[in-house]
């Protein structure tokens, strides 16, 4: 069962947003395969059915990817409750895949996850436009 993308957070990218990224980002590519892909890791429980933790990368960029958390979400921690990670680098280009970053990152994205959903939104749109900022 897939909900209905106005109302709950899902994992899942349906199609409709998916065409939408595309849409949004003017793909058209017939010669390479573009990966829409989870922002915030869907394995940290980063949401599919809204576009502002949504991709565009080429695949093979997205399997190095894979479920590396973006240092700008870590950069949350005192806002959700939680110690920041000492030494934490917040770079435009600094991911983490320790086992402590994972698990801090599930915290935040619960916490964010809570939130009203245009203020969800806000964030996770400022997550992927501190790293990808000619996104729009």
């Amino acid at each position: 069962k897939v909900p209905n993308i106005q109302d709950e957070l899902t994992l899942h990218i349906p199609s409709k947003i998916r065409s939408e990224v595309y849409h949004n980002f003017k793909i058209q590519s017939d010669r390479h395969l573009i990966d829409v892909d989870h922002f915030v890791p869907r394995d940290i429980y980063g949401p599919g059915n809204i576009i502002e933790n949504l991709v565009p990368i080429s695949a093979s960029i997205n399997r190095t990817k894979s479920n590396k958390v973006p240092s700008k979400l870590l950069d949350f921690a005192e806002k959700f409750g939680f110690k920041k990670p000492k030494g934490l680098v917040v770079s435009h280009d600094k991911f983490y895949s320790d086992k402590e970053s994972i698990i801090l990152g599930r915290k935040i994205v619960l916490e964010i996850n809570k939130q009203q959903r245009a203020d969800l939104k806000e964030t996770y749109r400022k997550i992927r436009q501190f790293h990808f900022p000619y996104l729009k």
